[in-house]
């Protein structure tokens, strides 16, 4: 006899209920397994711009592009959740881009099976100096995509 844990929405039977849409928990399916968790923040060099543009009335667009990592070490590529800080009050899930009247940023995380990889693309139009920070929370789960 194989042993479960059950437990169903009100109303349900724990012990009767078969449609796992009116179950809370079940063990008949995976759950996600916690790994790691935890903030990454990647520091933008102004003066390390790939491109600029002529933006007419609106000054010169430098454009960046800066990457950081975050070790795993799974062997695999797991399951994650990236966010980016808007501020110290929103975050939003990654991917995230906003664009308006010729600026833009696009922050992202992706993974191999070593690495969280962070992104942080924008442009400005301030002139090349000093340092941009763009903060990052991640999940990371034991579980396998099998990709």
């Amino acid at each position: 006899m194989t042993r479960k844990i059950i437990g169903a929405k009100s109303t349900y039977n724990a012990l009767t209920e078969t449609d796992p849409n009116n179950l809370i928990f079940t063990t008949d399916y995976g759950t996600l397994k916690y790994y790691a968790q935890g903030t990454k923040t990647i520091t933008t060099n102004r003066a390390n711009y790939y491109k600029t543009v002529d933006g007419g009335f609106l000054g010169t667009f430098y454009y960046y592009y800066t990457t950081g990592t975050v070790e795993h070490n799974l062997g695999d590529i797991p399951y994650f959740c990236g966010y980016f800080y808007l501020n110290s009050t929103n975050v939003c899930q990654c991917p995230y881009a906003f664009g308006s009247g010729g600026f833009f940023f696009y922050h992202s995380v992706y993974a191999d099976d070593t690495y969280l990889y962070f992104v942080s693309h924008f442009n400005s139009t301030i002139a090349p100096t000093g340092t941009v920070d763009s903060d990052f929370a991640y999940r990371i789960f034991k579980n396998s995509l099998g990709l």
